[in-house]
């Protein structure tokens, strides 16, 4: 599906995007087979009451569990990045609800997979972090230049976990890709001063967290990776944070309990 291409919008100043989408159940809904051959669910099979997974089919081969090699799948989505961008589009939208494709890696319902795209909620994830980290540096860019262009001071890079590399090939998080790519100061944010955790463990599963070494946060901190940090759980758990690591008081810091989520004031 397409929302208008740039070379017809670019007139008046407006933006276009090409949304693309793994079909996913979708590709099943004809009386006459799977539209397409992509791997889907007879009928609902998603937000239909009862465990649904029998009637799945398809998904164990999506990915074909080859830990080995980054993206047997990915890359096949990966190159509409550079086809939109050639076809005069301004960005790529990427469906991952409603039953398509990467919907169905998300649910419990939807996923009977037991490899390392299946299981718990990270597990179930990945597949979707993977697709999104086919883009390329190229594209991160071209999102990130009419920003900049417009009076953009700092650039908050949210993520899960700050210090993951968002690109192959390169040890730099997204902090650190758009700090190279314009410039500007950036702010680092996803499971600082956590150790194994993330927010959707914390808010789904009631998982704490115990505090994190120092030692990575700061080794790219000084490598100049980002200039700001931002904290968010932990000083639920602990509003002293900031003080006691600046007064080097370490041994007073107290892990996050998911049970501070529940009192928010």
């Amino acid at each position: 599906m397409a929302k208008g291409s740039g070379r017809e919008n670019g007139g008046d100043g407006s933006k276009g995007a090409a949304g693309t989408c793994g079909a996913g159940r979708s590709a099943s809904q004809s009386p006459a087979g799977p539209r397409g051959g992509g791997p889907g669910l007879l009928g609902d099979g998603v937000h239909g009451g009862g465990d649904r997974r029998g009637q799945f089919r398809g998904l164990e081969r999506v990915r074909g569990g080859h830990h080995g090699h980054r993206r047997d799948h990915g890359p096949a989505r990966a190159p509409h990045g550079e086809r939109a961008r050639r076809l005069g589009f301004d960005g790529l939208e990427l469906h991952g609800g409603h039953g398509y494709l990467i919907d169905l890696f998300l649910r419990p319902e939807s996923n009977p997979r037991t490899d390392g795209y299946g299981g718990d909620l990270g597990g179930r994830t990945r597949f979707a972090a993977e697709v999104v980290a086919a883009a390329t540096p190229d594209e991160l860019y071209l999102l990130l230049a009419p920003l900049t262009e417009a009076g953009v001071d700092v650039l908050d890079c949210s993520t899960r976990r700050f210090w993951l590399p968002e690109f192959p090939g390169s040890d730099l998080g997204l902090a650190g890709w758009v700090k190279k790519l314009t410039g500007l100061p950036t702010v680092a944010v996803g499971s600082v001063g956590l150790d194994d955790s993330e927010f959707l463990s914390a808010l789904m599963e009631g998982r704490g967290a115990a505090n994190a070494s120092r030692d990575r946060l700061v080794g790219l901190m000084e490598r100049d990776d980002f200039d700001l940090l931002a904290v968010g759980r932990l000083l639920l758990s602990d509003p002293a944070w900031v003080a006691r690591i600046r007064d080097g008081r370490r041994s007073e810091l107290r892990p996050f309990s998911a049970e501070a989520l529940l009192s928010l004031t």
